[in-house]
């Protein structure tokens, strides 16, 4: 494809305590008389091994392809389907408004284009991966039109933008196909979209990092 390598750009990431679930999932409602299961692995990260059963280590698949990969929540281990598209719209007045900006990145961001990362999770095998992170996506290339990288940096402090929401952790995520949507934006130019992302969490790497790209 000759992909290039873009600046990439920070995550609007907001992690707001107490504000951590967004669009799917609930919460266990704290009057139910069943009481949860003592969490496994808070403040602990078990070591992850590949499997028959998982995407291989430094593959490449297209947008809208599924990857397995073994995960792990609050509970227990398992494995988590995580499908990737990719789409752009211009950045809006509103979305300014909306953006906790200051002025410098305010100015760099007004008249680009965001382009989202748009994740598909699926519980593969229905083991309890409640209150798992959201798989951070890195290694965001850019065709990279003008040889300089086209992503830039919205500062720290912003918030969600409205049409992709910023889902931090599955909440309940206990079932066989349970699925929850979340959503990673950049932004960039208009005719420099986002032409491949990776996943390079346990046990993969960065390098043998599981990689999305544009079909040819």
């Amino acid at each position: 494809m000759g992909v290039q390598r873009a600046v990439l750009a920070a995550l609007l990431v907001v992690v707001v305590a107490g504000c951590s679930d967004y669009g799917s999932g609930t919460r266990a409602d704290p009057t139910s008389s069943t009481r949860p299961p003592d969490p496994v692995y808070a403040g602990t990260t078990p070591t992850l091994t590949l499997d028959a059963t998982s995407t291989p280590a430094s593959s490449t698949l297209r947008f809208g392809d599924q990857a397995v990969v073994p995960y792990y929540g609050l509970y227990d281990t398992g494995l988590l389907g995580i499908t990737v598209t990719v789409d752009s719209r211009p950045v809006t007045d509103e979305d300014l408004d909306s953006l906790n900006l200051v002025a410098a990145n305010r100015a760099s961001v007004r008249g680009k284009t965001f382009h989202f990362a748009r994740l598909h999770l699926v519980n593969v095998d229905g083991s309890n991966l409640s209150y798992a992170d959201i798989p951070p996506l890195s290694g965001a290339w850019s065709r990279n039109v003008a040889g300089l990288g086209s992503f830039v940096s919205i500062g720290a402090g912003a918030t969600t933008v409205a049409d992709c929401a910023g889902l931090t952790s599955t909440a309940e995520f206990a079932t066989e196909d349970a699925a929850v949507d979340a959503c990673q934006p950049f932004v960039g130019e208009a005719n420099d979209p986002i032409a491949s992302i990776s996943y390079a969490g346990q046990p993969y790497s960065a390098a043998t990092a599981i990689m999305w790209q544009a079909g040819k």
